[in-house]
């Protein structure tokens, strides 16, 4: 849980790199369900259904965040049910939602930069089913690589600028 924190926060400095550098760049870290249960325990806090909202030039975005250190497959299950139904809606209503999945390869031997894909919520949907019909619960990293936009790093961020101008 802690390297999809880190990597939430890397998103959001790359966000912000990019909001300071675009006119028309507007950008809203969605509050999730800790936030809520700080204020009160007590609080149901509903389910959120991406990490950032942006909106460029007048274009609506969400981006789910997620982060993986496995070494050949990333499991489904991560990706709940609900944030691939609000990601599929908001692109039927002519937004783009994207997951953006960090593959944190650090505690690899030997030890290797972390990579980070852009994936589409349809083609992440295409993903899964295609492992689903092949009898796995996990996606395999050679399927996500070839399905999905490679983002680079320009330390000390993530170059997140494919997403919003292709």
């Amino acid at each position: 849980q802690r390297q999809g924190k880190a990597f939430e926060l890397e998103v959001r400095k790359s966000l912000q790199f990019l909001a300071g550098r675009w006119r028309r760049f507007w950008f809203w870290k969605v509050m999730d369900y800790k936030a809520y249960q700080m204020v009160n325990p007590r609080l149901q806090a509903p389910k959120v259904p991406a990490d950032y909202f942006v909106c460029f030039k007048g274009k609506f975005y969400a981006i789910e965040c997620k982060s993986s250190h496995s070494e050949r497959r990333y499991g489904l299950q991560y990706i709940r049910e609900h944030q691939k139904q609000t990601l599929t809606e908001i692109e039927k209503a002519g937004g783009e939602a994207w997951i953006l999945l960090s593959w944190r390869r650090w505690m690899h031997k030997p030890r290797r930069p972390n990579r980070c894909f852009a994936i589409p919520i349809k083609k992440w949907l295409e993903i899964e089913e295609q492992t689903l019909q092949s009898g796995f619960k996990s996606a395999s990293w050679t399927l996500i690589i070839s399905s999905s936009k490679e983002i680079n790093r320009k330390p000390p961020v993530w170059d997140l600028s494919p997403l919003f101008l292709d």
